[in-house]
């Protein structure tokens, strides 16, 4: 029956998604009962087995991320990094992304001591994937988070790892944060990967190449033609690897001290 093997994995992921469409109907009727955590688990679930674009998932994580926005301040951070994470898996859904973005936001500002840096990348990386604040979206207060935590992760850097690092710089220069205000996080990543070079992988190194480049960064331009001289990605990254290199290169002077609360 199915065919061997492959029939039935076919046939197993078939149960699975008709079983996720099932619990998102029922999810949608029974939203109060829920707990904050599960509310989010289900959303993620539901957005990681790729049913969300369909219209009973769809229904349930909007109508749940509705509920929970007032009630933002009774979720654990996870459970807000994941409705984020779900809302940008939906097509046409920026604005609903946005309303809940923005509380979110401002939540996870408030309450600064409990959310990783994890979560503060899971956050502003959703808002990136849909254009929320960016020049073609505008939502300021979107941009205005992404700001605030390019400015508190600057004198942080050496705290926090490469994968959330990127996301989170990436996100500021997609959104379009001041340059001014996301250059001393870009030159406090530049010395960490000092030490991290060889822990960068391709899309890494693209990633912070873009960085660098909106910043206005040393090495920021030093494109080789063709296949580059990182995997084949055309990034001339060579002066992450000399320390000395980018703290002669780092401008001094009290402007680009200051690294956000809590030092």
């Amino acid at each position: 029956k199915g065919g061997g093997k492959g029939g039935a994995s076919s046939g197993a992921a078939a149960e699975v998604e008709a079983f996720a469409i099932n619990v998102a109907a029922e999810g949608t009727r029974r939203l109060a009962e829920f707990s904050p955590q599960g509310l989010s688990n289900i959303a993620w679930a539901l957005a990681t087995l790729e049913v969300s674009r369909g219209p009973v998932a769809r229904r349930f994580i909007l109508a749940a991320a509705s509920m929970a926005t007032p009630g933002l301040h009774t979720f654990p951070p996870q459970a807000i990094a994941n409705f984020c994470w779900a809302l940008s898996r939906l097509d046409n859904a920026g604005q609903e992304l946005a309303t809940f973005g923005v509380a979110a936001g401002r939540e996870a500002m408030r309450r600064e001591s409990e959310f990783s840096w994890q979560d503060f990348s899971g956050i502003i990386s959703a808002m990136m994937q849909t254009g929320c604040g960016s020049r073609h979206k505008e939502v300021p207060e979107v941009r205005a988070f992404a700001a605030e935590l390019a400015q508190r992760a600057a004198g942080r850097c050496e705290t926090i790892g490469n994968q959330a690092l990127l996301n989170i710089a990436l996100s500021c220069a997609r959104l379009g944060v001041p340059k001014d205000i996301l250059r001393p996080m870009a030159w406090g990543i530049a010395e960490v990967f000092t030490e991290r070079l060889h822990r960068l992988n391709d899309i890494d190194l693209r990633q912070w190449l873009e960085v660098q480049r909106y910043c206005g960064l040393p090495g920021g331009f030093g494109i080789a033609g063709g296949a580059g001289n990182v995997g084949g990605g055309g990034a001339d990254c060579s002066s992450l690897g000399n320390s000395e290199s980018w703290q002669q290169r780092r401008p001094r002077g009290g402007q680009w001290a200051k690294g956000g609360k809590g030092r």
